[in-house]
């Protein structure tokens, strides 16, 4: 995959959880998504240590109102691009560099 990134989205689509791990932030839940097959969006619960690892979403069952949430979608194209930090051409060095 030459693009991968995780992006927080605020959904009400439809989404079965597939696996719960233990994870120290939202990069290690990311990480563990990407590892797990099947995965395609995972939520990390601070209070809690844990990584819910999520399917692709579908549609709901006939009948049920969906329910808002968050969670970080992965996405293998249209990822944001983020350039580096501008070095600052002002910079001057001091006697002790």
């Amino acid at each position: 995959i030459s693009e991968l990134c995780f992006v927080l989205r605020q959904s009400t689509v439809r989404r079965d959880a597939i696996a719960v791990a233990p994870s120290t932030s939202q990069t290690d839940c990311n990480i563990k998504c990407i590892d797990m097959p099947g995965c395609e969006a995972c939520m990390f619960y601070a209070d809690r240590g844990n990584c819910v690892m999520l399917t692709a979403a579908r549609a709901p069952p006939p009948g049920q109102c969906p329910i808002a949430y968050d969670c970080y979608e992965k996405l293998t194209n249209g990822c944001p691009v983020i350039t580096p930090a501008a070095i600052d051409a002002g910079y001057t060095p001091g006697a002790c560099v």
